[in-house]
């Protein structure tokens, strides 16, 4: 398995909430086990956006990215579908298939976004147009297909790092990333070999969407705001 790790430089908040928010409302309305916030969010409906867009500049950049993180949830199959979609486009086929992706919050206004699954047909990429169409050349083709199983993932995985492939893939990403309403800037883009065959550890869910910690922060902007506001 190969995995893509995506390090998000900067990242803009408030059109990202005007984009990633609508989807957000609608889950706080739906949600089974509603935080007291999410009941806000709820009915305050369309007027959620202007208010988020006030008061997110009243949290610390923790905070802010933290909310980012919980907005982008809810479209996390149409953010797999649209990279897919991209990625079918620039390979000419699926030889390269993305399954999910998590994102994790880093110091300062970055995070990374890490793609899950990664599934590589090794007969449909050395069939790609970034082969016949000569960017890799026949002889990286021929490399590829006489590979040994356990040398050909070592080789892919060089192939998509490579000069030459690695800015296509940082283009498709951050096109698909827009696609969804994610507004940010791509610092890096690495591909690795994914070792970490383990589940995930079950998280403790917190009541309502957004963690405990981040919701209390977000009430002290909701206060500070209305102070300001006096």
């Amino acid at each position: 398995m190969i995995k893509a790790v995506v390090e998000v430089e900067r990242i803009d908040y408030e059109q990202c909430i005007e984009n990633l928010l609508p989807r957000f409302v609608q889950k706080c309305a739906s949600e089974e086990s509603p935080s007291e916030l999410d009941k806000i969010v709820a009915r305050l409906d369309k007027d959620a956006v202007p208010v988020a867009k006030k008061i997110i500049r009243y949290l610390d950049q923790d905070a802010r990215d933290q909310i980012i993180i919980a907005l982008i949830e809810p479209h996390g199959d149409r953010l797999v579908q649209t990279a897919n979609a991209v990625l079918e486009e620039m390979l000419g086929g699926k030889a390269v298939v993305v399954g999910g992706f998590d994102m994790t919050d880093l110091p300062g206004p970055r995070m990374t976004l890490r793609a899950t699954q990664v599934r590589i047909d090794y007969a449909e990429l050395a069939n790609s147009p970034l082969f016949s169409g000569g960017i890799l050349g026949s002889a990286a083709k021929l490399a590829l297909q006489m590979a040994s199983p356990a040398t050909i993932e070592k080789q892919t995985i060089n192939i998509l790092a490579s000069d030459l492939i690695k800015p296509k893939l940082l283009s498709a990403l951050s096109e698909a990333l827009q696609k969804v309403g994610l507004i940010v800037s791509i610092r890096d883009l690495t591909i690795q070999q994914d070792t970490d065959t383990s589940a995930p550890a079950a998280a403790d869910k917190d009541e309502g969407l957004l963690p405990d910690a981040v919701e209390d922060r977000l009430i002290d902007a909701v206060i500070a705001w209305m102070k300001e506001s006096l």
